[in-house]
């Protein structure tokens, strides 16, 4: 039974020569065809292809600065913003989160019911119910905000006067009052779990984008109105703790002391460069569009830095 075994082994050790001789035969044999595909490189199709010249001794490149479309914020915050008689909650969550939490607080409301629900216009309307004598109504619009992944909620109260809707004047009608109740509610609701699948096309909305013109200089674009570009400036400057000298808003400019940012960690704040006198120019494009940009003959990374700055802080 040993010899049986035995045998077994030594024959599964020998090999086989037919094997061998094609072994051989595959690594003296040179690859032709791959070859010729390495000396083509014309038919090589670059899906990423690497701008600007790159230093061949040191193998190395210098990337282009990406393309920032949104001002950013994290913060998860909740805001009553008033400008004139516009009224409109600021939410740092997509509209199609905002958009069912809307919904299922006006349904459970006592007196109000959702007449209209629009997604694709981000409309809702409510049922007509009386107040003081009147027949009234709420209307609330849904729009991405400026920042990215922020929402803004306008709300407006319409009171039947014939046989038409008017805007109720804020000051007579119980907009603050129902804007901070509905505030509230946010605050305590899970923005962040819920989305609503038919309010998808809400997110698509874009109100800030940098825009690098032909000249090499960058501005940024908004599509909201002079008023609310300036409102909204002033707060970014404040919230990026950028120093103002002076401000005129009907020439549409700001004087601020910057320099460019330091490092990362508790200082962050701190200026590395002594700070300069720039001049931010608010330009209105038409009644809906406006441009804030730097005036300046020469652009440089440090009017790159500051433009970044007052984009993120945006709101």
């Amino acid at each position: 039974m040993r010899f049986f075994v035995l045998l077994l082994i030594l024959s599964s050790c020998v090999s086989d020569p037919s094997k061998q001789t094609r072994n051989a035969y595959l690594l003296e044999e040179e690859d032709s065809t791959l070859s010729e595909v390495i000396d083509d490189i014309s038919i090589l199709l670059d899906l990423y292809p690497i701008s600007g010249e790159i230093d061949k001794n040191n193998l190395s490149y210098d990337l282009q600065r990406p393309s920032q479309y949104f001002s950013s914020g994290s913060n998860n915050e909740i805001r009553l913003h008033k400008l004139g008689q516009i009224r409109w909650l600021y939410v740092e969550s997509l509209p199609s989160s905002v958009w069912p939490i809307l919904n299922q607080y006006i349904e459970n409301e006592d007196n109000l019911t959702v007449r209209i629900s629009d997604p694709d216009e981000g409309i809702i309307e409510t049922d007509i119910f009386n107040r003081k004598n009147r027949e009234v109504k709420y209307r609330f619009k849904v729009e991405h905000g400026i920042r990215q992944a922020s929402t803004e909620l306008f709300f407006s109260e319409l009171v039947k006067e014939d046989d038409s809707w008017a805007i109720l004047d804020n000051d007579n009608s119980g907009a603050d009052e129902f804007l901070r109740n509905l505030l509230d509610y946010f605050s305590s609701a899970t923005v962040s779990q819920g989305t609503s699948l038919v309010a998808l096309n809400l997110n698509q909305g874009r109100k800030s984008e940098v825009i690098k013109a032909n000249d090499g200089k960058s501005f940024i674009k908004l599509s909201i109105g002079f008023a609310r570009t300036w409102a909204a400036l002033n707060r970014a400057l404040k919230e990026a703790a950028i120093k103002v000298k002076d401000l005129n808003r009907e020439e549409g400019y700001v004087l601020i002391n910057y320099g460019l940012p330091g490092e990362e960690g508790i200082l962050t704040r701190l200026r590395k460069s002594e700070p300069k006198e720039y001049k931010i120019i608010v330009r209105s494009s038409s009644e809906e569009s406006t441009q804030i940009m730097l005036d300046s003959d020469k652009w440089n990374d440090e009017l790159e830095s500051l433009l970044s700055e007052i984009n993120q802080s945006l709101s």
